[in-house]
Formats: C-alpha cells, sequence, structure tokens
C-alpha cells in the first residue's frame, strides 16, 4: 500500500507539471498588457463583477511614449487617470477611445472608471507604474 501512495504522489506531480507548462503561456495575456508593434496598450473595460479593467496594471519606463486604447466591452465606463491629467470621458459599449502621452514622472498613477457602471462600481480601477529609465 506504501508503494500505491508513492506513484499517486508521483502521478499528481507530473499532472501538475504539464497542466502548468500547458496553461501558463496561456496566461501570458492576463500577466502582461496586449501591446502591438510600437507598444500601444489595450485595456477592455468590463463592469467589475465581470473583471473590471483588463489588464488593471501597466508598466512603462520613464519618458516613453504610451498609446493607450480602451475599449468598453459591456456597458458605458469612463476613463480617468487624475494624476496625469487624463480623462476620456464616456465610452459606449463597443466604443474605443485612444490618448498617448510621454510618461515623464515615476511614480504610480490610478485609474479609475468615471461613469456608475454597476453596483461595483467604486471598486472599478487600475494603476500605471512609471519606473525610471
Amino acid at each position: 500500500m506504501r508503494r500505491g501512495i508513492f506513484w499517486e504522489i508521483v502521478a499528481l506531480i507530473l499532472t501538475i507539471g504539464v497542466i502548468g507548462v500547458v496553461a501558463f503561456p496561456l496566461l501570458d495575456n492576463y500577466l502582461v498588457p496586449e501591446k502591438n508593434e510600437r507598444d500601444t496598450v489595450f485595456i477592455r473595460a468590463y463592469v467589475k463583477e465581470a473583471g473590471g479593467f483588463q489588464p488593471d496594471v501597466i508598466r512603462v519606463k520613464k519618458g516613453e511614449k504610451v498609446k493607450i486604447v480602451v475599449e468598453s466591452m459591456d456597458v458605458t465606463h469612463g476613463f480617468a487617470v487624475k494624476g496625469l491629467g487624463i480623462d476620456l470621458g464616456m465610452i459606449e459599449p463597443g466604443e474605443k477611445k485612444v490618448i498617448e502621452f510621454v510618461a515623464d514622472k515615476e511614480g504610480v498613477y490610478v485609474f479609475r472608471c468615471t461613469v456608475m457602471c454597476s453596483p461595483m462600481h467604486n471598486f472599478m480601477k487600475g494603476t500605471i507604474v512609471v519606473i525610471g529609465e
């Protein structure tokens, strides 16, 4: 019986390893903001109950030109970054709005939905992290 438990543990470890190898690349889109060849960041806005802003963390280098495309996926949303003077106003379902700026100050900047979009609206936020060169 002791030998049987050993092989069950080995099988479990191998199964977890295989799942990790297959699943980890699929998670990459959630861990790193989607960018195209011009370093455009695509943010999809869902009500907080369905995931909120995806991605909700964006990292850029100080001095880097940043282009963000925000798309509302379900209801009317807004997008504003107070510390950077950004306010895209209302974004209707299916609509995309674009903002471009140079990240000239290091820091952590919070972006928020500016339109009451759901009961959990107050929790719909994310961050832009500007790091030194």
